[in-house]
């Protein structure tokens, strides 16, 4: 298996996760790894990169990921999309993520 990998999904807890994102999500997705799922029943291909990661503080990491979809079009055009991503994680022994804020790179202030 993929050791860390296959778990990342423990990391996210469903309920009173606080995820700020301005990309669009649909209301049944508690977490980004669910609306990675969902946007794989539109676009042809999903593809999360993650390029590099920094200790903030104690209890918060940022992320910088890249994010590639194939627009379901006939030319089936590849858009790509950067960014970071602020997680927060719970101050208990088994820590988890209890915030997410994610921010494109080309976003204003």
């Amino acid at each position: 298996g993929g050791g860390i990998i296959d778990n990342i999904g423990s990391l996210y807890r469903t309920s009173n996760m606080e995820w700020d994102t301005t990309f669009v999500k649909a209301k049944e997705s508690a977490t980004p790894l669910q609306e990675l799922a969902n946007a794989l029943k539109y676009y042809n291909q999903v593809d999360v990169a993650v390029l590099s990661g920094k200790k903030v503080s104690d209890n918060q990491v940022e992320l910088r990921w890249i994010l590639s979809v194939i627009w379901p079009n006939m030319w089936e055009a590849q858009v790509v999309f950067s960014g970071t991503s602020v997680l927060t994680l719970s101050d208990i022994d088994e820590p988890f993520i209890t915030k997410q804020t994610d921010k494109l790179d080309d976003d204003a202030d």
